[in-house]
């Protein structure tokens, strides 16, 4: 995001920061989380820079249709949050939280889902 021709503007860079900002706050509100513990702030900023990278790469040909790419990036995180999960029981007690609200027919329920039928 810090290439093209704003390169080296700082209104740039800090409209660049505030929108990541804005998105690791709403991330962290929707998770009902106002204190982070550490694991739980390199999964929402990872995920942001995943989303970000993958934007403007799917930008540049548009090659999978954009229904998918948003599944695919609600997936992402699930898939950064789990695998913290498996390493803090802090991660854990948060993704048994975030899954116990899922709904059936729900993202996760449908990665999990095909993680599992890709076990067997």
């Amino acid at each position: 995001m810090r290439g093209g021709p704003a390169v080296g503007s700082s209104a740039t860079n800090a409209l660049i920061d505030s929108v990541r900002q804005a998105a690791y706050d709403q991330i962290l509100s929707h998770l009902g989380v106002e204190c982070p513990p550490a694991r739980l702030e390199l999964v929402v900023r990872s995920w942001i820079s995943l989303a970000e990278s993958t934007a403007l790469i799917w930008l540049d040909g548009r090659r999978i249709p954009r229904a998918e790419l948003e599944s695919q990036l609600v997936h992402d995180f699930a898939a950064l949050a789990a695998v913290s999960a498996a390493y803090d029981e802090e991660m854990a007690a948060l993704l048994r939280r975030m899954l116990k609200d899922e709904p059936p027919e729900g993202p996760f329920t449908d990665l999990v889902t095909r993680l599992l039928a890709l076990a067997s």
